[in-house]
């Protein structure tokens, strides 16, 4: 197998991170791991590409800065893995059309670890050994009833891949876009990291390959093992590059009852080979379409992305020139006694050189860049999920008439349920009547409930502080909760404020001129130096701008209770958050003991 390893080399990060379809991503730097679930990769829109920016501290990706005219020749690894079990299916069934064989446990059969870089492949393996099954032991009589069956099936389990990488940006080819040039040209560096961030994309690392299970039925549970080592040869012996195979190996009987499923990722679909087979019935089949597979795997442009290579804007030559890094900034400061003082002043006794140096000001600048880009990251964060609380509370309320919502379960997009199965085993048919989140509210919801959840209605069940006595002004000789009345809107009151307090000072002071250079600051200061930026809470996912403190000077970001305990855990916690990405933007299930009438 092929092996990544990844360094920190002359401010070069080699970053790799799994798509959404394995394992929760992963970014290492330096040989560490770090959770960087923002990636989704599902995304047209967050599909890395080389040129495109790159922020390694939030995992976001930002818009293409560099036209890239030439790549350098790929390199490229192929892989062939082969693994096989065997299992023995109890299938039930009362009538035709009805199975109910026992589930297929895939954690029970033991992968080698190389399969462990393979995308997917145990939840195909899972589904399609489940249906397999399906097909193989479930028999019917001339009145189409079907019996209880034992019947063992021999798995196997053929990947084949090809990893591209070292295809990387050719330096002497490269180019700034128009728009990111002009901003380099007018010496706006936050402006150009707020939309290029501060890194790039050199090269991507890409992998392709096919995923293929083979299932055939074994006549008796006390098979040979000759006839299962025959089995395993005659699979194991296809290969994608090895010309002409057949079925010799299997007989008939055998080969009658052989299942083949084929699935594909990271192909190129273009050109005159978009119409190539890729299924199979027969091995001779699988030799004709794994050909196929391996020939549509061989643009160096394709494939399920692995890894990337993230440059900092200021290791990019071109950059350095547009930003005179390679300069040293000089100023002299004079003073007259303790007092600085003018230089012209009659009364100087001091001089002293202020210098700053080109890898002091690329270090500031590199630091700094981050710290923009992390800040962006978060409030672009915050706004969105306050959005996303908005836009479900809508579309909660618009629900007519509101009776139906508690006839109705909100699915859960992150822990996915089977409401028939939840029910008919929990009876989970009364939502509680608690303001507060419970631990059952992140498994199953309805939409009633889901609604009051999101509200947040200070005001709910109470008069105090929510209706004004006559005669009394609102606002005035009266304060209520109106401003702050429902969590949607005290959601936005609380990002509007992390923005006003935190991120306009802070930019405001990194954009100001030092050495007399336009944005200056960004090279010449560290922002832990700078007072409006150095604080470490404000760049903690889930912190807030805390003024409740009568003294200004305490007023600064906090953490929610939640999330400052160290046994944080969203299913415990009061996390609305949490509950926003699990359920919205609802989508409804009828409840099983509901009329259809009440259907959304």
């Amino acid at each position: 197998m092929k092996h990544f390893f990844f360094w920190v080399e002359a401010a070069t990060w080699w970053i790799a991170w799994w798509t959404a379809t394995l394992d929760p991503t992963k970014v290492l730097i330096n040989g560490y791991a770090i959770d960087s679930s923002s990636i989704n990769t599902g995304s047209i829109t967050s599909t890395p590409t080389e040129g495109r920016g790159y922020c390694t501290s939030s995992g976001t990706l930002f818009d293409g800065c560099l036209k890239v005219d030439k790549l350098t020749q790929v390199t490229s690894d192929y892989t062939y893995l082969f693994m096989s079990f065997s299992k023995t299916f109890q299938a039930t069934a009362d009538r035709a059309g009805d199975y109910n064989a026992e589930p297929f446990d895939i954690n029970a059969v033991e992968f080698p670890s190389e399969f462990n870089d393979v995308p997917f492949v145990k939840e195909l393996a899972s589904r399609k050994a489940e249906n397999a099954a399906q097909k193989l032991t479930t028999e019917t009589d001339g009145q189409g009833q079907v019996s209880a069956i034992n019947k063992r099936i021999q798995y196997g389990i053929l990947v084949f891949t090809i990893d591209k990488y070292y295809s990387s940006i050719d330096e002497t080819n490269e180019s700034f876009t128009k728009d990111a040039l002009d901003l380099l040209n007018k010496s706006k560096w936050t402006t150009f990291i707020t939309i290029c961030g501060p890194s790039y994309i050199r090269s991507v690392n890409r992998k392709s390959g096919m995923v293929s299970l083979f299932s055939v039925l074994i006549d008796s549970d006390n098979a040979s093992q000759e006839q299962m080592d025959a089995i395993k040869n005659s699979i194991q012996g296809v290969s994608p590059v090895a010309g002409e195979n057949d079925d010799k190996g299997l007989n008939l009987a055998t080969s009658s009852s052989l299942s083949i499923d084929l699935t594909s990722f990271g192909l190129s679909m273009r050109g005159e080979q978009n119409n190539v087979i890729l299924s199979a019935k027969t091995l001779k089949d699988f030799s004709t379409a794994a050909s196929n597979a391996f020939l549509l795997m061989k643009n160096p442009k394709s494939g399920v992305v692995t890894g990337i290579e993230v440059i900092p804007w200021s290791n990019n030559i071109n950059f350095q020139l547009l930003s005179r890094l390679d300069v040293n900034l000089e100023e002299t400061l004079c003073y007259n006694g303790p007092q600085e003082v003018s230089c012209t002043d009659s009364g100087v006794t001091v001089r002293r050189i202020r210098k700053i140096s080109p890898v002091l000001k690329q270090f500031n600048f590199m630091s700094n860049a981050e710290h923009i880009a992390s800040i962006e990251s978060i409030h672009s964060d915050m706004r969105a999920k306050s959005e996303l609380m908005h836009q479900c509370v809508i579309a909660l309320r618009k629900v007519s008439p509101s009776s139906k919502l508690q006839h109705n379960w909100v699915e859960n997009k992150k822990n996915p349920q089977s409401f028939s199965q939840l029910e008919a085993e929990t009876g989970l048919v009364v939502v509680g009547e608690s303001d507060e989140i419970e631990e059952a509210d992140y498994n199953m919801v309805d939409a009633q409930r889901l609604l009051l959840l999101l509200e947040g209605d200070l005001c709910r069940g109470q008069v105090s502080g929510c209706v004004c006595a006559a005669g009394e002004v609102p606002g005035v000789s009266c304060i209520t909760h109106s401003a702050r009345r429902y969590q949607f809107i005290r959601k936005e009151l609380d990002t509007n404020k992390y923005f006003l307090n935190f991120v306009i000072p802070c930019y405001s002071k990194l954009k100001e001129t030092d050495l007399e250079l336009e944005e200056g600051i960004m090279y010449t200061k560290h922002y832990s130096n700078i007072q409006e930026c150095n604080n470490p809470i404000c760049l903690v996912a889930g912190s807030y701008w805390d003024d409740s403190d009568p003294d200004p000077t305490n007023h600064g970001c906090a953490l929610l209770p939640q999330h400052a305990d160290e046994n944080y855990d969203p299913n415990h916690s009061n996390d609305v958050d949490f509950l926003v990405s699990s359920y919205c933007e609802p989508t409804y299930r009828l409840k099983r003991d509901s009329d259809t009438e009440f259907n959304i």
